[in-house]
């Protein structure tokens, strides 16, 4: 268990008086702002199959355009991104070794409200697309095939018929699910 936990552990759990409850607040924001880490989870509605496509595609757009730009390049942070859960739709946004943790924060809201007005291009679109099946495609090692059946009951047809899906991905469909 890390620092801020214990201590924000210790601030639920604990009667503590004002004045020590104050001093623990401090001391955890000053660890927080020391860290070099920052995430963000937004939960969204449990998204249908049909809106997986989009979610997945604007996480992978948001981490190429905006998140890298203001994120890595202008605020100097090692690395950052956005991702997405189907399976508890929700997103995720992070960086690491960031020394600008609450302009981070700030980066993250902006960067969903660009995507939900459309300020990325069609050939923004094509690349989040490609990032996307890089990973989606890579080579599966002997002992793994078969664990996407095993585990989640996708047949192959069921995996094509997910990669068709986003391909067909556009830039007003991605403009009107942001929103």
């Amino acid at each position: 268990m890390t620092i801020q936990t214990t201590l924000l552990a210790s601030l639920i759990t604990d009667q503590l008086t004002t004045r020590t409850t104050s001093l623990c607040l401090l001391r955890l924001i000053m660890l927080l702002r020391q860290s070099l880490h920052q995430d963000l989870l937004i939960r969204t509605v449990r998204p249908s199959m049909f809106y997986v496509k989009f979610s997945l595609t604007i996480a992978e757009l948001m981490s190429r355009t905006d998140l890298h730009k203001f994120i890595r390049e202008q605020g100097g942070a090692y690395g950052s991104g956005a991702k997405f859960n189907a399976l508890a739709g929700s997103y995720s946004f992070y960086s690491f070794r960031d020394p600008n943790n609450l302009a981070t924060l700030d980066c993250f809201h902006q960067a969903s409200r660009n995507a939900a007005k459309g300020e990325f291009t069609d050939a923004d679109v094509e690349s989040a697309k490609l990032s996307l099946f890089s990973r989606i495609d890579t080579p599966v090692p002997s002992q793994n095939h078969g664990m996407k059946y095993f585990m989640y009951g996708l047949t192959d047809e069921e995996v094509q018929a997910r990669r068709g899906r986003l391909l067909e991905v556009t830039k007003p469909e991605l403009v009107k699910a942001a929103q």
